[in-house]
Formats: structure tokens, C-alpha cells, sequence
């Protein structure tokens, strides 16, 4: 969302204006074709034309999914435009950030900078107009390892890790991926789709299957069919919306599940993995809820008292919304657990009323002493806005904040 706001404002952002990128990582990671470069692991010299489809399934994945976060990489040459990365911002202020580390000599970054103050910029009034000072919130969410990479790894250390991710999962006898949703579902596509490169790259999954035989591979997910052909119950109890996932059509889940049978994929419905917490399980045969490679064959519970035999396991339940800044600058600015905005993507207030003794409505307050109230917009996985919590989400959300802050620069 936050590179999708860059993109839309580089065109069409007044020239006194100048924009900054923060990121916590020097470089940027795509989640999606992270699976892919979970388990793609050889590369296959190909001259048939027949196989042009296995073309993208080439050695080096992990270096393919990760670009370096540089000025240069972002922005036109000339630009006045920074990126601040690495980087982090540790607390929102009215018209300011806190940085982790000095940007400029300072550690608290202004969104107006006047051109007599020491820090203005050379080109001078950058900035604009006092009144255009906003910040847009686009801190995502957390996932683990293969799709986003740890807090504070560099881009050396995310590339190694998902080599090591390629060579766990290629010697697991027993793999048990929790959640049928698009990402299991999308990792074991990345898996069945592995050549070697002493083999022709085969076109069809039953023919890769019979390559991993002994592999044995389980599904487990708490819906009736993967993905999610129901929609969920929306919310009633609130006067602001809050996300639910869309459903998928039911022909495409009937079709996958045909297509994991014929490819005798284990596939469990209706249960869930109960995910022991850390330090619970003294069991050395029990699963002791870590992720990944095992330290052999573990013992996995289900919910409904089934057990599930994996020295390798992958995760893939959703992601963890990350709201702390907006938490700690005002805890009233959340709603089910993302930041609250309006249908203008403005970070709003929310409190609670009485309106009947068993009733209670979450109505918005434009709170005056809030440092949130009239300088922020927020975008994508942590913002409250409906619709999918996708990439083609995120992308349209970061694109709509920035035109409706450039709408409102140009109303001056």
C-alpha cells in the first residue's frame, strides 16, 4: 500500500511538496511469489518449445523476490523525494514522526519544514502549504518466514533463509500445511510444479507428484472446502465497519479438492491444528508449535481429537495486523483490532455509547487532543477499510490515499 501511494504521488504531487518513504528494511520483499521461492530449488536448460510454461521455475528464486529499497530504486533521478531505510518510526506525533535512528540530524521528522527553518530543504519551501502536512500509515502485517521476512534481517539473511526453506521442505517426509486458504494452497502449487534438472520439466501435476512419491502431504483447514467459498457473518454490534474476508466461488474449491485427491493429497475439512503455546509441550514426540523443519517426526492434535504425523510444517492461518504505532498514539483509533478510517481513508476516533441498558454502539468522535485526529490516513492489511486484505487491496488502498491527499493539496 505505502509503494502504491509513492507510485499514484510521484506524478501528481505539487513540486513544493516532497514525499519520504520510511521502511524498517533497506530493501522490499513480494509475499506472493515468496512461496514460490519457498521451494523452487534447480533450474532445467530448456530449448522445446513445450515447455515454455516452466520457464519462470528457474534456480535463484530467492534472489528474485526482493529488491533493494534505495532512492534511486523509487524515485526519478533529481528527485527531491527520500527514502529513509532502514529506518523505523517509533512514535506518531501531530505533525511529526519519532525516528529510530537520524534522518537529516534529527530523529523527529517534521511533516512541514518552512524554508527558514535549518532543516529546509536546499530547494527551499518544501512542504508546502502548513496545511498539507499529512503522514500515511501502511505498516502491513506480520507473517512469518517464507512470506515476509524477520524484523531487522537483511536482504542477505531473507535470501538465505528461504534457501534453507527450499532444503527443509525438499527432505520432509511428512509435510502438514495448516490452512487451505490461497497461501497453503499456493505453496503446495510451488511444490508440485518442482523440476529437476535431470528430468524434462513435466506439464502435468499428477506426473510431478509421482516424482515425490514418498512424500506424504496434509491440508488441514477449518472451513468446509479450501479457500473461502462462505462469506463470513458481518459484524452488527458496530457503528464501523470492520473487515470480513469475501468468499470464493464453491465450483473453484470442488474443483482443487478433485485436484488434491487425484494427486493424494491429504485433505482434512472442518478441523483445526490446536497450536500448543510456547514451552507447553514436554513431549519430545509431540509438536511443540514451531514452524518448519522438525527435529523428526512429530505428533500433531487436532481440535477434534485426530492426530496428524509432519517433521515439516507450514503455517498459514492470516497475518497480524500491524497497528502498535496508532495503538500507542491513541488506542480509540482501532476497530477490531486495524486502525479505524473513514470512506476518505482518514484515521478516525472511535467511542463507545450506551444507547440501551444491553446495547453498545462504536460511534466515530473527532476527538481534538488526539495527535491522530486530522493528520493521518492509513492504508492497506491495518486499516479498517472493507474489501479484500489482499496485494490487489493493498494496491488500490494505497492508490486511493494518495489521490484524495492529492485532491486535497489541490484545492488550496
Amino acid at each position: 500500500a505505502g509503494h502504491n501511494a509513492v507510485n499514484e504521488l510521484i506524478p501528481h504531487l505539487p513540486s513544493t511538496h516532497r514525499i519520504l518513504l520510511i521502511d524498517a528494511l533497506a530493501y522490499s520483499s513480494w509475499p506472493i511469489a515468496s512461496l514460490r521461492a519457498a521451494v523452487v530449488l534447480v533450474s532445467y536448460d530448456h530449448s522445446d518449445s513445450e515447455m515454455i510454461i516452466a520457464t519462470w521455475l528457474i534456480a535463484g528464486w530467492e534472489k528474485r523476490v526482493t529488491q533493494p529499497l534505495t532512492k534511486e530504486a523509487i524515485f526519478p533521478a533529481g528527485s527531491i523525494h527520500q527514502v529513509i531505510a532502514p529506518n523505523k518510526v517509533v512514535e506518531l506525533r501531530e505533525s511529526s514522526v519519532v525516528l529510530e535512528h537520524p534522518f537529516e540530524g534529527s530523529t523527529e521528522v517534521p511533516f512541514f519544514v518552512s524554508a527558514s527553518s535549518p532543516n529546509a530543504h536546499p530547494l527551499g519551501n518544501v512542504g508546502g502549504n502548513a496545511d498539507g502536512k499529512k503522514a500515511i500509515v501502511a505498516t502491513g502485517a506480520s507473517q512469518g518466514i517464507p512470506m515476509r521476512p524477520v524484523a531487522g534481517s537483511s536482504e542477505a539473511e531473507y535470501q538465505a533463509a528461504l534457501v534453507k526453506y527450499q532444503e527443509d521442505f525438499a527432505r520432509s517426509k511428512k509435510v502438514l500445511i495448516v490452512g487451505g486458504g490461497a497461501v497453503g494452497l499456493g505453496l503446495l502449487g510451488g511444490f508440485l510444479t518442482l523440476i529437476t534438472p535431470s528430468q524434462k520439466p513435466l506439464t502435468h501435476h499428477q506426473e510431478l507428484r509421482e516424482q515425490h512419491p514418498d512424500q506424504e502431504i496434509t491440508i488441514v483447514h477449518a472451513k468446509s472446502h479450501v479457500l473461502d467459498p462462505t462469506a463470513d457473518v458481518p459484524r452488527t454490534d458496530a457503528g464501523h465497519h470492520s473487515y470480513s474476508s469475501p468468499p470464493t466461488p464453491l465450483k473453484l474449491s470442488k474443483t482443487i479438492e478433485s485436484q488434491l485427491a487425484a494427486l493424494h493429497i491429504n485433505l482434512i475439512l472442518s478441523d483445526r491444528v490446536s497450536i500448543p503455546s510456547a514451552g507447553s509441550v514436554s513431549d519430545p514426540s509431540a509438536w511443540d508449535g514451531s514452524v518448519g523443519a522438525q527435529s523428526g517426526i512429530k505428533t500433531v492434535k487436532l481440535d477434534s481429537g485426530k492426530v496428524v504425523q509432519a517433521d515439516f510444517v507450514f503455517i498459514s492461518t492470516g497475518n497480524r495486523p500491524n497497528v502498535s504505532l496508532v495503538q500507542n498514539a491513541d488506542p480509540k483509533a482501532l476497530s477490531s483490532g486495524l486502525i479505524a478510517v473513514d470512506e476518505y481513508l482518514r484515521v478516525i476516533m472511535l467511542c463507545f455509547v450506551f444507547v440501551h441498558s444491553s446495547i453498545l454502539m462504536q460511534i466515530v468522535s473527532t476527538n481534538p487532543k488526539s495527535v491522530l485526529t486530522s493528520n493521518y490516513y492509513a492504508a492497506g492489511d491495518a486499516a479498517s477499510a472493507p474489501g479484500w486484505k489482499t496485494s490487489q487491496g493493498a494496491q488500490a488502498e494505497g492508490a486511493g490515499a494518495a489521490a484524495k491527499y492529492v485532491v486535497r493539496v489541490s484545492t488550496w
